[in-house]
């Protein structure tokens, strides 16, 4: 699997997850997803089950963060600063904003 499925699957994700709420599992405040911000955390879990990432041959880990990398150099995400995060949502991990999708 290469980096178009993962991007592809990683579309798909956000989609989902902007389009209705989290389940309280995720702990994911719901003002973060109303806001398009989706924490690195949430993508892990749900990726961490999907081909196209857990079968990469450096991990599951290194896939993600370079389909997050790629992703911003498209500008359909950046990075949340997190003091930011902290202070509206009181998140403290990475967070990133959906800017916009591919169609």
């Amino acid at each position: 699997m290469g980096d178009d499925a993962r991007t592809t699957k990683m579309v798909a994700l956000l989609r989902e997850y902007i389009a209705s709420p989290v389940k309280a599992s995720y702990k994911v405040p719901d003002e973060m997803r109303q806001s398009g911000i989706v924490p690195r955390s949430y993508l892990q879990i749900r990726c961490s089950q999907v081909p196209a990432f857990n079968q990469h041959k450096l991990g599951g880990k290194r896939a993600l963060d370079d389909t997050l990398d790629a992703m911003v150099a498209n500008g359909y995400l950046f990075e949340v600063d997190k003091a930011k995060s902290i202070e509206a949502y009181g998140f403290q991990g990475r967070a990133f904003r959906i800017t916009k999708l591919p169609d």
